[in-house]
């Protein structure tokens, strides 16, 4: 941010000949703050530099490798992150990163691909570590309606609303005002469900129907914050969808209808990760029953990484979009489904 340049260390360093100097400034500092690559890219710091203690945040999305380049440098860290959420980028295939050594088994390292943070925490627990690790117990960003869902089949039912964001919670959406008739759940409900059909021919990872009925939606939507006089910003509204190919077929529609699309991210669910907006909408482009393989990420307790990162990016609704009969074969989409609001057909008055 253009407020903070001039705290960069490049910028702070700008005019320093002197290594006297530079461990002046650096000495005079207590907090440093900067992504692991970045800090691993200046080791030099910690030869200028004792530091007593290193957080790490995402810790869950980094491996081991690049933990142990870091962490020996500090008397204590602290690593904060969500195993259920969505891991380390991994190119290789895992019949390639599963472990077979017998010392690296006992310590817990069983895959390549899982994060230090993740092996920590198993063996923590494994050890009665208590005093080791905690869990988030309490969240500020869904309604509890969305909420529910998710601590349910997630995180065991322990999640919680910050008590300082209850008295924000209301039954109903900040809808007075509306003459809204194609998709009237809009306006009263939170978790929505809108069957779509499946495209057959084509490209398995794109469907025009799918792709039509967000735009409708989005149509709607931003008819009913106009009417409102709700302010419509970048956090505002979200499309979540698993393709490339149906992101580009999204946005294409929304120029076809002339939609003012600027303010609305459509994007991957691993894009998406750390962010969040007030709808999320979630085109999930179901042609076909091996699509189920692609679209979900189970960890090791089982847990669909995939699917609890694009149910908690919402803020206040959500609206998920897929073929019932596919969707209903995996049983935590069956779940999902019992729960929303059903909307079994598009309205007849929507013309594409």
């Amino acid at each position: 941010d253009d407020r903070y340049v001039d705290k960069l260390l490049s910028n702070k360093m700008k005019g320093i000949s002197k290594r006297k100097e530079l461990t002046k400034l650096i000495s005079g500092k207590r907090v440093f703050v900067g992504t692991l690559a970045s800090i691993l890219g200046k080791t030099d710091l910690f030869k200028l530099k004792t530091f007593d203690r290193c957080i790490i945040d995402e810790a869950s999305q980094i491996l081991e490798p690049m933990m142990l380049g870091i962490l020996p440098y500090f008397k204590h860290f602290t690593l904060i992150g969500d195993h259920k959420q969505l891991p380390a980028v991994v190119a290789q295939r895992k019949v390639f990163t599963k472990v077979g050594h017998s010392e690296l088994l006992q310590i817990g390292l069983k895959d390549l691909r899982d994060s230090y943070f993740e092996r920590l925490y198993r063996l923590a627990q494994l050890e009665g570590w208590t005093h080791a690790y905690s869990n988030l117990s309490e969240q500020g960003r869904c309604h509890e309606n969305l909420m529910a869902f998710c601590s349910e089949h997630f995180y065991d039912g322990f999640l919680d609303l910050l008590p300082k964001t209850k008295e924000l919670q209301s039954e109903q959406l900040a809808y007075s005002k509306s003459t809204i008739t194609q998709w009237p759940a809009l306006i009263s409900e939170r978790l929505i469900f809108i069957n779509t059909s499946a495209e057959l021919s084509g490209n398995a990872k794109m469907n025009t129907f799918e792709a039509k009925t967000v735009a409708s939606i989005v149509q709607d939507l931003i008819q009913l914050y106009q009417q409102n006089n709700l302010t419509i910003c970048q956090d505002t509204f979200g499309v979540i969808t698993p393709y490339r190919a149906q992101i580009a077929c999204i946005k294409n529609t929304f120029d076809e209808l002339s939609i003012q699309h600027e303010k609305i991210s459509v994007d991957t669910v691993e894009r998406y990760q750390g962010g969040a907006r007030d709808i999320i909408i979630i085109s999930l482009c179901t042609n076909d029953t091996f699509q189920l393989d692609s679209i979900v990420s189970l960890n090791d307790e089982g847990i669909d990484r995939k699917l609890n990162v694009a149910l908690t990016r919402a803020r206040k609704q959500l609206i998920v979009l897929g073929n019932q009969d596919i969707l209903s074969k995996n049983g935590l989409y069956q779940k999902l489904i019992e729960k929303a609001h059903i909307v079994s057909d598009t309205p007849a008055d929507v013309a594409f």
